[in-house]
């Protein structure tokens, strides 16, 4: 709940790793970014490397990430086909490495 004196503490890593992994630029960084969080899938979308900016404290974040990968592409703007469990339009749910594995 926002308004405990740890949220924040707990929260902002988490964060910050997911808008990582939205930004990466090669699905290998994705999966590095969300294994100590022990995801399975991740859900993308093209709105994410449309957008010019993000709320604070991630913008500053976020815009060093929006650079990069328009310098060396999305990862998750074509993810690899054998990853997608489901697609609606641009939208993915894709399998992270974690996933593949088979880990419970």
């Amino acid at each position: 709940m926002p308004w405990l004196k740890t949220y924040f503490a707990r929260v902002k890593p988490r964060v910050e790793t997911s808008l990582r992994a939205a930004y990466a630029t090669s699905i290998e960084a994705l999966d590095a970014e969300l294994a100590p969080y022990q995801v399975d899938v991740f859900v993308t979308g093209p709105s994410v490397w449309q957008k010019t900016g993000y709320l604070q404290p991630y913008d500053g974040m976020v815009q060093g990430l929006l650079a990069r990968g328009r310098a060396e592409g999305f990862a998750l703007a074509h993810p690899p086909e054998e990853r997608i469990l489901f697609r609606s339009g641009d939208y993915y749910v894709i399998r992270t490495a974690r996933d593949r594995a088979g880990a419970p």
